[in-house]
């Protein structure tokens, strides 16, 4: 399985997509929304004037990069509509753009990342290549077939603004615990198959040479996400690799002791990697003979 997929950026891709879309497109969507023709015609009238000098310094003070193209007046005026909100309307909006809910982040977060996202979605294809460049997401300075793709560019971005976009972040116990592996997600993409090979190896899940990088990237995006995940969810798990937990024999089954739950979740983790590596402890009949197999 895949845990990289990414369902919650469709609502974000969306709003990006009316942005960029043609007079007729958008007219279209519009009716179907009950939306008036000029409300659409007003949304695709092409670009506003270029930012005057004290536009451009009201959107410094607010802490917005401004690309090079310039910016428009429709970027400022949402930026300052963000600055102005209360955190109830910040976390509604943010929701709504298809980012997780119940966040746990500062007012002055979800201002900022909301700012930056309506600034991306303004910025033509060249601006969104640089500022993916310049974060590490696309390597190399050769214009490439996914480097033309703009939606692409802006989930790249999405991604590394709010990592929890790339896990389900409802399985963690804090959205902390979800970014974190949403790094670790990014990271690892960053990563040459020789890089991902070794990877596997020291996390003791070896896999054989000359497979595709999705091989190997799967196997440690599964274990990342694992390694964060609370003992529900990695019996969860357990059941999705077709493991029968009540069939296992744990040290943990049953204790009350100080630190019972975390070493079942830790025991719950070997499962899971032993599985991985071809070894169902409870079809071996013990957690040790799987280790020992694995």
């Amino acid at each position: 399985r895949s845990f990289a997929a990414k369902p919650r950026l469709d609502r974000a891709m969306e709003f990006n997509g009316w942005l960029a879309g043609s007079l007729p497109a958008v007219s279209s969507t519009a009716s179907l929304r009950t939306l008036s023709a000029a409300s659409a015609a007003a949304a695709v009238a092409g670009p506003s004037p270029l930012l005057r000098p004290e536009s451009r310094c009201r959107l410094e003070r607010l802490g917005v990069p401004i690309a090079s193209h310039g910016g428009t007046a429709e970027v400022l005026h949402q930026c300052e509509r963000y600055a102005s909100m209360g955190l109830a309307e910040l976390k509604n909006t943010y929701a709504g753009l298809g980012f997780p809910k119940d966040t746990a982040m500062d007012r002055e977060v979800f201002v900022h990342r909301l700012q930056i996202v309506i600034t991306w979605n303004a910025q033509p294809l060249a601006e969104l290549r640089s500022e993916c460049r310049a974060r590490g997401l696309v390597q190399g300075s050769g214009v490439n077939e996914m480097q033309d793709d703009r939606d692409e560019l802006l989930q790249r971005l999405y991604a590394d603004l709010c990592p929890e976009l790339l896990v389900p972040a409802e399985r963690f116990s804090s959205c902390q615990d979800a970014a974190e592996v949403g790094r670790c997600f990014l990271e690892l993409d960053r990563l040459g198959i020789a890089e991902l090979r070794r990877q596997c190896e020291d996390w003791s899940m070896p896999l054989h040479e000359g497979l595709p990088k999705e091989e190997y990237l799967n196997r440690l995006q599964c274990a990342a996400m694992w390694s964060r995940l609370p003992c529900s969810e990695l019996e969860k798990e357990c059941g999705d690799m077709g493991i029968e937990c009540s069939k296992l024999r744990l040290s943990s089954d049953g204790g009350a002791y100080y630190g019972a739950a975390e070493k079942r979740r830790d025991e719950l983790l070997e499962v899971l990697l032993c599985g991985a590596n071809g070894a169902p402890a409870d079809r071996l009949g013990s957690l040790d003979a799987a280790s020992q197999l694995a």
